[in-house]
């Protein structure tokens, strides 16, 4: 029955975030027409891995759970530092999901030869709407608890088939109206969250531009419109 009702809430949320419910204005959300050409400034920074499995298993939760803590908690402390008032604002974040089925390299041809294929052509896009916890006293001087309770957000979003709905509504939507109209449903629901987060791995080898090795490969979103 939680699933049931899990699967309900987040979808009927989605669609509410995707066309009528707009995040609040906060330092990290502009809100306003034109913010995908506003400067931008691209930054990374690199934690330990054995930090993060030393607070995986000091919690009990999952690595992915301590990253994205620690990304959210990190983006609330930068939000009340610019504005006070903002770290109990009602702020999301939008995760980007490919879902296409991928078993190992495929040429595009063999993509294309729809008898060979072992995956569907193309990216099949789907979102997950995910609520950023709001800061208070407490969790600034334990930020475990903050990681904690994204774990328990991320724990029940996984015992909900939202996403699954909200990709085949998006396949429907663009077998029906096109792929300009399912182009346009994404850069909305963009548009009404406060940031994007994807967790795409980079290479596993070393890899070399014209003979330079790469020191690191970082996926990032451009010119969002939220």
């Amino acid at each position: 029955m939680s699933s049931i009702f899990n699967t309900a809430s987040d979808f009927g949320w989605s669609v509410l975030k995707s066309s009528i419910i707009d995040d609040d204005k906060t330092p990290i959300r502009l809100g306003d027409d034109g913010a995908d050409f506003q400067p931008i400034c691209i930054s990374s920074i690199a934690f330990s891995i054995d930090h993060i499995k030393d607070i995986k298993t000091k919690l009990g939760v999952t690595m992915n759970d301590v990253v994205t803590g620690i990304v959210f908690y990190g983006t609330r402390l930068y939000m009340q530092e610019m504005d006070s008032k903002s770290k109990t604002s009602n702020s999301t974040a939008l995760v980007l999901l490919n879902t296409r089925n991928i078993e190992g390299y495929q040429s595009i041809d063999d993509m294309l030869n729809t008898k060979k294929s072992k995956g569907l052509w193309g990216n099949k896009i789907t979102f997950l709407h995910v609520p950023i916890p709001k800061l208070n006293e407490t969790k600034i001087l334990n930020p475990l608890d903050f990681i904690h309770d994204t774990h328990n957000i991320i724990n029940r979003k996984k015992q909900s088939l939202a996403v699954a709905l909200t990709g085949t509504l998006l396949e429907i939507e663009g077998k029906f109206r096109g792929q300009e109209a399912v182009a346009k449903h994404i850069r909305r629901t963009i548009t009404k969250s406060s940031a994007v987060v994807t967790n795409l791995v980079g290479p596993v080898q070393q890899m070399s531009l014209a003979n330079h090795p790469v020191k690191g490969l970082y996926f990032t979103l451009a010119g969002g419109p939220e």
